[in-house]
């Protein structure tokens, strides 16, 4: 359950993204009566039961706004920052991708990934159930760059 929720929330973002492209999409709804078609590409490392339960989720989201289809990109932890130190050098990053805290300063800083701060002041994400000091893990500087998916906790 924990990893469908996880996968749920990662594609919620998806919407948010694809909420950025909706003034487009209204004027081009307007105009044809038809919502312009987006195609979005989504990154994410882990294990099969991750990639199985994401799948799931994009596959409803696509469902539910037809319009959209994401290009999923998946990989286990190792291969996933090998095939994405290449995307970034190309300048062709997923739209969506999952980064570890210790990667985010690092692309974050070179101009790589998406300045999100005013997509949550016009609410286009809603960040209101997300506590100001996991909020603030994705930040660098006054810039928000990401939020967490969840937490883990080491024990013995």
């Amino acid at each position: 359950m924990k990893k469908l929720l996880l996968s749920t929330i990662c594609v919620g973002l998806l919407g948010a993204f694809a909420a950025g492209c909706s003034s487009k999409n209204e004027e081009t709804a307007g105009k044809s009566g038809k919502e312009e078609a987006i195609t979005l590409r989504v990154a994410w490392w882990g294990g099969q039961p991750r990639h199985d339960y994401t799948m799931k989720v994009i596959e409803m989201y696509e469902k539910e706004h037809p319009n959209v289809h994401i290009e999923a990109e998946f990989a286990n932890w190792d291969d996933y920052w090998k095939k994405l130190a290449p995307m970034a050098a190309a300048n062709q990053l997923p739209d969506v991708m999952q980064m570890d805290t210790a990667y985010l300063s690092q692309y974050g800083e070179k101009g790589q990934l998406e300045d999100l701060t005013p997509y949550t002041k016009d609410k286009t994400i809603d960040v209101s159930s997300i506590d100001s000091n996991k909020l603030s893990g994705g930040m660098i500087g006054k810039k928000l760059y990401g939020f967490s998916l969840g937490s883990n906790v080491l024990s013995v």
